[in-house]
C-alpha cells in the first residue's frame, strides 16, 4: 500500500492524499505560472516564507488589497491610499508580498511588471524601514521563491545591503524614511507604508515635515512621469496626517480604499479586478477570526474612543462624538411660576469643528435649551 504523503498546497493550507512520493513534489512549473498571475494565491502560498510561526488566516480584505494592487501592477490606478488598522497584515501585503511579486512578472509593461522594476519605500522610522527590507530579501533568498523564479532572485554583490539591493536584472529595491538620507534616488513605484507615529499630535512638527517631504520628495521621485505610481497604507492618526492631504489635491486622483475594523453603516466593496461583490452591515468586524468582538471592546478601552477611531475606524473625528458630547452639557432645573411645570436649561459651551476645507474653522458658542 502507498504511504500517505502530506502536500503542502500553501503555507498553511494543506490537503492529505494518497500518492507515489515521487509525484508529491510540488510542480514548479505550474506554480510559476498561476501564482505569478494572481497576488491573492502568492500571498497564500508564500505566507509561510514570511510569517513561519503565524497561521494564514483566509479574509476577504486580503483579496480585495491583492486586487486593487493587481489593478495598480496593471497602470489602472495610478495613486491608491488605502486606510486600515493596525496588524491586519497590510505591510505584509503591500510592503512584502507585492513587490516580490511583481518581479515574478517576466511578460507585460516593463515599466510596471517584472524583476526590472525600481521601488522605494518609506516609513517613519528606521526600524520599521529596515524590518520591511530584510523581509522582502529573505522572501527573494528564500528557497521557495529561488526554486519557482531564480532570475530575479539573483542579488547583485556589489548592491546588496539591508535597505537596498539590486538584481541581475537592474531591478531595485530601495528603503527610506520620510525625512531620510538617499530620497534622491527614483523609481516606478513608491511605497510609503506608515509615514507617522501613531502618538504623533496633529499639531507635531513631525506630522508638518512628513507631509510636506511627501510633496518635496516623493512626488517627484518616478523615473516615469506618466506611468510611475505610488500607494500609500496607513492607519489614520489625525485629522493633518497624510492621508488628509493627498485627496485634498484632487489632480492626483487619488482611488481611496478605507476599511474599518468595524463596519458603520452598509458598506459595499466591489473588487476592481473580478465581479466579486462584498457587503458588511453595521457592527461587522473586519476579521473575527482574529480580532473577535472581545478582543475589539478591550481595545476600545485601553486605547480610548479618540485613537480607537483614528486607528481602528480611520476617522479621527469619531462618529456621533466629535462635535457634542453628553457630558459637556449640564443640567439645572426649574418650575414655571405659573403652570409649576418642571423646565430644564441645558447649557453647553463647545468648540465645533466645522471640517468644511482648507483652513479649517473654529468657532466657540453657548447655546441654551427650554424643554418641559
Amino acid at each position: 500500500m502507498d504511504p500517505i504523503i502530506e502536500i503542502p498546497t500553501s503555507s498553511l493550507l494543506r490537503r492529505t492524499t494518497k500518492l507515489n512520493p515521487r509525484l508529491a513534489q510540488p510542480d514548479l512549473a505550474s506554480d510559476r505560472i498561476v501564482l505569478s498571475n494572481s497576488l491573492r494565491g502568492y500571498i497564500r502560498h508564500a505566507w509561510h516564507v514570511i510569517e513561519p510561526s503565524t497561521v494564514y488566516l483566509e479574509n476577504w480584505h486580503i483579496d480585495l488589497i491583492a486586487e486593487y494592487l493587481e489593478a495598480v501592477t496593471a497602470g489602472q490606478i495610478k495613486r491608491l491610499l488605502i486606510n486600515m488598522p493596525p496588524r491586519y497584515a497590510k505591510s505584509t501585503c503591500v510592503s512584502i508580498m507585492w513587490p516580490t511579486w511583481v518581479w515574478t512578472r517576466e511578460s507585460g509593461n516593463p515599466t510596471l511588471e517584472g524583476p526590472g522594476t525600481k521601488w522605494v519605500f518609506a516609513s517613519y522610522a528606521d526600524e520599521l524601514r529596515t524590518k520591511h527590507s530584510l523581509d522582502r530579501r529573505k522572501m527573494l533568498q528564500s528557497d521557495w521563491y529561488r526554486q519557482r523564479w531564480p532570475k530575479p532572485a539573483e542579488l547583485t554583490g556589489d548592491q546588496n545591503v539591508k535597505t537596498l539591493f539590486t538584481n541581475s536584472s537592474s531591478g531595485q529595491m530601495f528603503a527610506t524614511t520620510m525625512t531620510g538620507a538617499g530620497t534622491g534616488l527614483g523609481g516606478n513605484y513608491i511605497v510609503i507604508d506608515d509615514p507617522h507615529k501613531t502618538k504623533e499630535e496633529s499639531t507635531s512638527a513631525d506630522v508638518k515635515a512628513q507631509v510636506a517631504v511627501y510633496g518635496d520628495t516623493f512626488a517627484t521621485r518616478h523615473d516615469d512621469k506618466k506611468q510611475g505610481v505610488t500607494v500609500i497604507v496607513m492607519q489614520r492618526i489625525n485629522d493633518l496626517d497624510l492621508s488628509a492631504h493627498v485627496p485634498a489635491t484632487t489632480e492626483e486622483e487619488y482611488v481611496h480604499l478605507k476599511i474599518e475594523a468595524e463596519a458603520t453603516g452598509h458598506q459595499v466593496f466591489s473588487f476592481p479586478r473580478s465581479p466579486r461583490v462584498f457587503t458588511r452591515e453595521p457592527g461587522d468586524l473586519l476579521w473575527e477570526s482574529r480580532e473577535g468582538p472581545f478582543e475589539i471592546r478591550r481595545q476600545k478601552a485601553v486605547m480610548g474612543k479618540w485613537k480607537y477611531a483614528a486607528q481602528y475606524q480611520q476617522d479621527p473625528i469619531p462618529e456621533g462624538g466629535a462635535i457634542f458630547q453628553r457630558e459637556w452639557f449640564s443640567h439645572r432645573f426649574h418650575r414655571d411660576k405659573d403652570t409649576g411645570i418642571p423646565l430644564g436649561v441645558n447649557e453647553a459651551l463647545c468648540l465645533l469643528k466645522f471640517r468644511s476645507g482648507d483652513p479649517q474653522f473654529y468657532s466657540r458658542r453657548m447655546f441654551l435649551c427650554l424643554k418641559a
